[in-house]
């Protein structure tokens, strides 16, 4: 693969390495898509640079994360020219509405709407827990015990979206953009109060060896996170491959790697 970079967080990344593949009832789809996404006119995907694990900028500079991982291998598989494209998570949807993307990822919700349609093949589930010292754990934190409770979120989450139209005050949320950098700050304060997605967290937590910190349930319903896109045929032919990958064992694999490393390491 080569890389070339666009601005510190665009990566454009050549695809078409390896073979095609046929995708059953949706081989004449995945040939109008090779005729629509050219080298010249490559398939912009796009995602959030802050969004461990599935979307972030490693250490060497280049994309990585679950997400990024997943459209590769799928993007090798349909044989299509593409880039990546790690963005600010408020810009990305933006983006994708204004068709300056093509692809992204979200969770399945009448307030992601707006932005682009959903394929209908479930990625992953998106949970969200509450982040406390050690010394505040409880079992379980009520939808009642969150709204007398204040709280920080990333702007546009599932979390913050939930709160939002649950009539939370905005008295009650610190709304932040680059919730890794805040989440360090709160811990070193030795605060607590984050709401956030769990894996994400977890991994936050596994990277920095946190001890003193830990998570705890919420009865936030969790979130079907799909592929999201404003091409039909797009997300079409996405779904076919996803659902290949799912019965190959392929997306666990992939699963396992970025989401539950600590599954390997227990085995």
């Amino acid at each position: 693969m080569l890389f070339a970079l666009l601005c510190p967080f665009c990566v454009a990344e050549a695809a078409g390495q390896g073979g095609g593949m046929s995708v059953g009832g949706a081989k004449d789809n995945v040939s109008v898509l090779r005729n629509r996404y050219t080298k010249e006119r490559p398939l912009i995907y796009e995602d959030a640079w802050s969004k461990s694990p599935y979307s972030f900028i490693n250490t060497d500079g280049e994309p990585a994360g679950f997400d990024v991982e997943l459209v590769r291998e799928v993007m090798r598989r349909l044989n299509l020219p593409y880039e990546i494209r790690m963005r600010q998570q408020d810009t990305v949807h933006v983006d994708l509405r204004e068709k300056r993307a093509d692809l992204s990822f979200g969770v399945s919700a009448n307030y992601n709407a707006p932005y682009g349609e959903f394929g209908s093949v479930t990625i992953s589930q998106f949970e969200n827990s509450l982040l406390v010292p050690r010394r505040d754990s409880l079992p379980r934190v009520s939808f009642g015990d969150l709204l007398r409770t204040h709280l920080v979120v990333s702007y546009g989450s599932r979390a913050h979206q939930f709160l939002m139209e649950g009539g939370v005050a905005d008295s009650m949320l610190t709304v932040v953009d680059d919730m890794p950098t805040a989440l360090l700050g709160i811990v070193s304060r030795g605060e607590g109060g984050v709401l956030w997605n769990t894996v994400s967290m977890k991994w936050f937590l596994r990277k920095y060896g946190i001890r003193d910190y830990v998570l705890v349930p919420t009865d936030i319903p969790a979130g079907e996170y799909r592929f999201m896109s404003h091409d039909r045929q797009l997300l079409h032919v996405l779904d076919s491959v996803a659902l290949i990958m799912q019965q190959e064992g392929e997306i666990d694999r992939i699963t396992s790697r970025w989401i539950y490393p600590e599954h390997k390491t227990a085995t």
